[in-house]
């Protein structure tokens, strides 16, 4: 069997732009350095992942495991029952290309199957005015 070419969504954005250099740029150089706001959203799936723990144990990231809380009691109070979370999951795009994801949390609502995807990064923006009051 022929091997398919496997390829992320961000992957694929930077390859379809319409400049092959930002593809090249893309692959040798994402995540040489990891953004703040990307290893908190990952501790934050983490945490949320294999649960918060022991209350009584002070976590590494405080902030990840508020943000991890809070994003639980929203999917518990709203009645989602969670069946699997950070499924690997492959789609066909042509005989020889493949789309990579990972969909953050298969869940049901009411007996009907829901796709959940955690959003993380807009926490860490802070809403700061300016002398002017903006």
């Amino acid at each position: 069997m022929k091997s398919k070419f496997t390829v992320s969504k961000s992957a694929l954005d930077q390859f379809l732009s319409g400049c092959m250099a930002k593809y090249t740029f893309y692959k040798k150089y994402n995540l040489a350095k990891m953004p703040p706001v990307l290893k908190f959203g990952i501790d934050v799936h983490k945490m949320m992942e294999r649960g918060l723990g022991n209350p009584h144990v002070m976590p590494e990231d405080l902030e990840a495991a508020e943000t991890a809380e809070r994003l639980l009691n929203l999917i518990d109070k709203a009645g989602y029952k969670i069946l699997a979370q950070e499924v690997q999951h492959i789609a066909p795009l042509t005989d020889d290309i493949q789309l990579f994801a990972v969909i953050d949390a298969i869940a049901e609502l009411d007996d009907e199957p829901v796709l959940i995807d955690f959003k993380t990064g807009a926490r860490l923006w802070r809403k700061w005015k300016t002398a002017q009051g903006e």
